[in-house]
């Protein structure tokens, strides 16, 4: 009866057991079955409004790889032109010509390739400061070296006859003016050109100024360019007011390319 028994309750753990078991196994496999439903995470597809991911060219990688910068493409600059600066009167300021290009400091300084500054004023010259507003070659002196030129031409005189001012003032004026220009610009090229007259022969007190300019010029070390009297008789060249027109101006840059011989 006690065997019968023990017999029994070892069965009934048995199948406890066994339910356990069971329990256990649908367990795992619910546990199974739900991860496996879980969709596994993708990165988003690559639409045609997405943005591309940056590729390197091939230069790009080469350069990467040699440790040397990608090159740079090289930007050309063209060479400064010489400053050139004109003092002078209204024939140098180009009272008379169609446009400041027509000019004959203009069309020399397209000739020789250079940067021109232009101080001309009308009626001056060196010891005579012209109209109202107007002032001598000498008092440009400061403005012209500012410019900071390599090269000065400076032209005129026929004003300062035309003044009142006696030949010991226009002389004064023309040596201070050219010992100024050296003092400012010691470095600079000095040109002065002989006076110019317009159509007719000059006056004799005109050759005094130019022996001047010549003497004051060349004791500083500079230029003196006799380019002669190339507007004499050149009465299709002129406009208004005895002043040349383009024609004119052409003439004169002529004559100064003729006598100009660089160095």
């Amino acid at each position: 009866m006690y065997r019968r028994g023990l017999i029994a309750g070892v069965a009934a753990l048995v199948v406890v057991a066994l339910v356990v078991v069971v329990m256990a196994l649908n367990r795992d496999s619910s546990l199974t079955t739900a991860v496996a439903i879980v969709p596994p995470s993708f990165p988003p597809a690559v639409s045609a409004s997405s943005s591309p991911i940056p590729v390197a060219s091939e230069a790009d990688s080469a350069a990467a790889s040699s440790g040397v910068a990608s090159p740079v493409a090289s930007v050309s600059v063209a060479p400064a032109l010489p400053v050139v600066a004109f003092l002078g009167d209204d024939f140098t300021d180009g009272a008379g010509a169609t446009s400041p290009a027509t000019r004959w400091s203009s069309l020399v300084s397209e000739q020789y390739g250079w940067a021109e500054h232009n101080f001309g004023v009308a009626g001056t010259g060196y010891a005579n400061g012209g109209t109202a507003g107007g002032t001598t070659y000498m008092a440009r002196v400061a403005a012209v070296a500012a410019a900071a030129p390599v090269i000065v031409i400076v032209s005129g005189g026929r004003f300062d006859i035309e003044s009142k001012n006696g030949p010991t003032a226009i002389k004064a004026g023309v040596t201070a003016t050219f010992k100024a220009l050296r003092a400012a610009l010691p470095k600079a090229v000095i040109i002065a050109e002989s006076p110019i007259w317009p159509l007719t022969k000059p006056p004799a007190t005109l050759a005094v100024v130019a022996a001047d300019v010549k003497a004051a010029v060349t004791s500083v070390g500079g230029q003196y360019l006799d380019i002669g009297e190339p507007l004499f008789g050149l009465t299709a060249d002129f406009g208004a007011h005895t002043q040349p027109n383009d024609l004119g101006y052409a003439a004169l840059a002529k004559a100064f390319e003729t006598a100009y011989h660089p160095t």
